[in-house]
């Protein structure tokens, strides 16, 4: 269980959330705070059966903005602006807000300074095992 999320994400954000899968309109999904993914609930062929049970099971006091960070946090991260439900309006649209779209440009450099660090290690330590280089998922292994 991927814990990952700020104090003042978690501020506002209920234990779990029920939502509309948003590919599979259809299909009812429970997210849990401070996890990545999701669980399949229930699938139905009318979506609007499927947003009914939704609503139902989220009660009445489950507002849009904390539905929109919940599905926000479980795909992006429980760091990521979206997982904020300040970030939204009453509505669940997004707000504009410039200050956390630079934080989190910052954050999407680290991630990707950090994932070019663990290739190039990963490579290094297939290298000890004989693979001399990796190319879209195809190896070149050297003759032992």
């Amino acid at each position: 269980m991927n814990t990952m999320y700020t104090t003042k994400t978690a501020e506002g954000l209920p234990k779990r959330a029920f939502l509309i899968h948003p590919s599979e309109p259809g299909t009812v999904i429970r997210v849990l705070r401070g996890e990545s993914g999701y669980y399949i609930e229930a699938r139905y062929e009318d979506p609007k059966n499927a947003q009914d049970v939704a609503d139902k099971m989220n009660g009445p006091s489950m507002t849009k903005r904390q539905l929109e960070a919940m599905l926000s946090g479980s795909m992006f991260g429980w760091s990521c602006p979206g997982a904020d439900p300040e970030t939204y309006n009453e509505d669940g649209s997004s707000k504009k807000l410039r200050k956390y779209d630079i934080a989190f440009q910052g954050r999407v450099k680290t991630l990707a300074c950090s994932h070019r660090q663990a290739c190039k290690k990963a490579e290094k330590n297939l290298a000890r095992v004989g693979v001399e280089s990796i190319h879209w998922g195809v190896s070149t292994h050297k003759e032992v």
